[in-house]
């Protein structure tokens, strides 16, 4: 007797796919940690190159930059002292003073000692040539009375103008590497900033990456990206998303060169992105009830997008794993808008200040 064997309901069903998520980090974590040291050649250029540290701390986005001197009060001479010892007075017996007269310049009345027997003065006052004090009293009594003014204190500032109007500052600028040019066809580097800079200008790498930034040279920058500022225009921790740059690759010279601007980019832009700042974007999703917080150019679908396909730029499972627990970063936000056309600028906020362009 042949045995009837039934069929599981179960095994007929499919089972629901798992539907993918965005994961959040709040540790800023970057996808290549590798040393790297820039070695251009030594006799095609005049600037010394100096290695970057094996592992560089890069300051918090957020943190504006300020001198270790603001701390220490300002040292500045005491102001001389104007309290005489002896105090400038009319001898004695007291003589009458001189007052001033229209008529002439050393020409003076000489005042009565009291009210009895008051008789008008002439009409051109005489000035006796007799008095032995009258050297004394033209100087105590002179008009206008003079003044003590304290000697110059020593500012290690340039002084202004005596008509009040600030000197000019002098132009800012750009190296050509950094310099936006709308109208080339390619930009003078092919840089994507979703990628790290060592692996992109290893190969093509000159001493003029090595070069100051900017004419006259600066000791830091700050980039603002329209992309960013539209997509995110209400801070939540007080972090505008600005992108500061600072000399890395040449501490010692306190000058941003072309290097230092290209590595800020890609640093600022693996900084996490908080849940709280990701809920502001703008939901399309069908049915969604949350309502957006902001009315911002970039969805919360565009966000995610770029995300997974970022991830999955990743051939190593492994690698591409530990990258998704990372979670969402700032170059996500930019929706694949990550190919570098160069600074422009200054803006009006100071001669440090530009802004980034982006591209697909």
């Amino acid at each position: 007797m042949a045995r009837q064997t039934t069929a599981d309901p179960s095994s007929s069903h499919p089972k629901p796919k798992k539907l993918k998520s965005v994961q959040f980090s709040d540790e800023n974590l970057l996808y290549s940690p590798v040393a790297w040291s820039p070695q251009p050649e030594a006799d095609l250029s005049s600037l010394p190159p100096s290695p970057m540290p094996s592992h560089p701390t890069f300051p918090p986005t957020a943190v504006f930059f300020t001198s270790d001197s603001e701390s220490e009060p300002e040292r500045v001479p005491a102001a001389p002292s104007y309290n005489f010892s002896t105090q400038v007075g009319p001898p004695i017996p007291w003589k009458p003073p001189l007052v001033y007269s229209p008529w002439g310049g050393s020409l003076a009345a000489e005042l009565p000692t009291s009210n009895v027997g008051l008789t008008p003065a002439p009409s051109t006052p005489y000035l006796p040539v007799a008095n032995t004090n009258q050297t004394w009293i033209n100087q105590a009594y002179a008009w206008p009375p003079p003044s003590p003014s304290p000697p110059p204190l020593y500012t290690p500032w340039t002084t202004q103008p005596q008509s009040g109007q600030p000197y000019p500052t002098p132009p800012i600028h750009l190296h050509v590497l950094l310099a936006f040019t709308p109208f080339a066809n390619v930009p003078p580097i092919a840089f994507d900033v979703s990628l790290p800079p060592h692996t992109q200008l290893q190969q093509n790498l000159t001493p003029a990456y090595l070069e100051p930034a900017t004419h006259p040279p600066l000791s830091c920058l700050v980039l603002h990206c329209r992309r960013l500022a539209l997509a995110f225009p209400y801070p939540i921790s007080g972090d505008d998303w600005t992108i500061p740059v600072v000399p890395l690759t040449q501490p010692t010279t306190g000058i941003v060169c072309v290097l230092d601007v290209l590595r800020a980019i890609y640093v600022s832009l693996r900084t996490s992105v908080l849940r709280a700042e990701y809920e502001t974007f703008r939901a399309t999703t069908i049915g969604d009830s949350v309502k957006p917080t902001s009315a911002t150019m970039t969805t919360r679908t565009e966000v995610d997008s770029a995300y997974f396909a970022r991830c999955k730029f990743i051939s190593d499972p492994h690698l591409r794993r530990a990258e998704e627990l990372k979670g969402v970063k700032r170059v996500d936000v930019l929706c694949g808008k990550t190919r570098f056309l160069g600074l422009s600028g200054p803006l009006e906020a100071g001669p440090g200040v530009w802004e980034l362009n982006l591209a697909e």
